[in-house]
């Protein structure tokens, strides 16, 4: 989509504004859970040589102009110290403000992968679409949309690892081939601490997983054993997702799983957070 094709459309519900940087505030929602220095950096110095070259996508709110993307480009200008910023003024629906944010994020914003699971699955579900929908609309393939909602079965733990240690997507997906969450953290912990590369903690994860499925009384195939625990990834992929929906409504949901030679056990809590006291103020 060509950066300034809505001045062509009157009816597009946008302008383009030269906005003070102080007026522009990021929602609580839509704060980036990952800064990469290294990478805004690299940001700031390619925006001080060629200027912005893709303007802040922002929506009037009162007195201020609330980000819709563009958040690392915010946080660009910010360290370059610049006092206004160009600006792509919505003004749409609030909803389908929110929409293109969240597309935006998942085409353009680069984050996690884990930001990008969450991001299909709420499109998925303000929008009613399968994920192959979802993929025509985002313009990806429908792996790229699944991959990303599997990722969300991995424990928020285990995720607090994976970012800590910067480790890439393919060191995730060796960890979601683990069944519990403490070989999970496990597994994490040594390859970030161990500088282990994404192929050396795949093969790390195949030899841990071996290792459960040993068996003590009767030496069975351990392929068989694999094959139940791939199977019942799906059926907790499931179940992982209808977890981030009810964290996503404001309740705490802590899942954990193991498997046993006959089965699996799966438990789940449900804890609903004390709201915040009323005269608490939120100073960001």
């Amino acid at each position: 989509m060509a950066l300034f094709g809505f001045l062509k459309n009157k009816k597009a519900g946008q302008r383009l504004e030269e906005l003070p940087v102080s007026r522009i505030v990021t929602p609580e929602n839509r704060r980036r859970k990952l800064a990469d220095d290294g990478s805004l950096d690299e940001l700031a110095r390619s925006i001080a040589h060629s200027g912005l070259l893709c303007p802040l996508s922002v929506r009037k709110k009162g007195a201020w102009y609330e980000l819709v993307s563009g958040e690392r480009r915010l946080r660009a200008v910010k360290r370059l110290g610049y006092k206004r910023v160009l600006c792509i003024v919505n003004a749409g629906p609030a909803e389908n403000v929110a929409l293109v944010a969240m597309i935006e994020d998942v085409q353009s914003e680069r984050p996690d992968f884990f930001e990008v699971g969450e991001c299909c699955l709420k499109l998925m579900n303000r929008l009613h679409l399968s994920g192959e929908q979802l993929a025509v609309r985002l313009g990806k393939s429908s792996s790229f949309v699944e991959e990303k909602l599997a990722l969300l079965a991995i424990e928020p733990t285990v995720r607090d690892g994976i970012r800590r240690y910067a480790l890439s997507e393919r060191h995730a997906k060796a960890a979601l081939a683990l069944d519990e969450t403490e070989k999970r953290l496990k597994l994490v912990h040594r390859a970030g601490e161990g500088g282990l590369g994404a192929e050396e903690t795949e093969l790390l994860a195949r030899r841990m997983l071996g290792e459960a499925c040993e068996t003590t009384e009767e030496q069975r195939p351990r392929r068989t054993v694999v094959r139940l625990v791939r199977d019942y990834r799906v059926f907790l992929n499931t179940v992982s997702i209808a977890c981030e929906q009810l964290r996503s409504g404001g309740l705490k949901v802590d899942m954990d799983s193991s498997n046993r030679e006959d089965g699996l056990d799966l438990v789940i809590s449900v804890t609903r957070e004390r709201a915040k006291k009323r005269g608490a103020v939120n100073s960001e």
